[in-house]
């Protein structure tokens, strides 16, 4: 059986994912002038804690999960420094819409790494097909960035997808209690 066969067979993507990844895409003809309408309303400074706020919703969203999953300590331990590097590569980053990338593509990481390992793909395979996804997502993005006038399509933003995709991914194996999730043998 070919490996395009066996990957078509098998691979599930869930409404969510597929909603998120189609917002994502979509949100090209667009999102610069909600950004716009942000930065003229509440200025760079309340888009930052806009997103600030987003970041905290997140983190306690994970929480929540941990509290939920009865999660082991070393789970815990796993998803506070994933949590922390995102939070500190994101405050590092300079222009607005680099952070933006991490957040949004970070949601498609978990959600498409989530769908892989339903789908009964091992970890590993899991994980570099979410990453593929998010690769899929991201040049598809860009890609119509290219011929909207208003908008720049940047090949560093696909990298910045793609380190916002690992993050996710990250966050969501790192949320799972002993791997039971999957249908990995040991």
């Amino acid at each position: 059986m070919k490996l395009t066969d066996r990957i078509n067979r098998h691979i599930k993507i869930s409404v969510p994912t597929a909603v998120w990844s189609i917002f994502l895409v979509t949100s090209a003809f667009y999102m610069r002038q909600v950004l716009n309408f942000l930065f003229a309303s509440i200025g760079e400074p309340g888009v930052g804690i806009f997103l600030v706020i987003l970041f905290t919703a997140a983190g306690f969203y994970i929480a929540r999960l941990v509290y939920a999953r009865r999660l082991r300590a070393a789970n815990i331990a796993a998803i506070c420094l994933v949590l922390a590097a995102g939070y500190i590569y994101a405050w590092n980053m300079r222009i607005l819409e680099e952070k933006v990338h991490l957040i949004k593509y970070g949601i498609l990481g978990w959600l498409a790494v989530e769908d892989m390992l339903k789908s009964g793909f091992r970890i590993k395979s899991g994980i570099l097909t979410a990453l593929a996804w998010c690769l899929a997502v991201v040049c598809v993005d860009e890609g119509i960035q290219w011929f909207l006038p208003w908008r720049v399509g940047d090949p560093r933003d696909v990298l910045f997808a793609l380190i916002g995709g690992g993050w996710g991914i990250l966050l969501f194996i790192s949320a799972l209690r002993g791997f039971r999730y999957v249908n990995e043998k040991p």
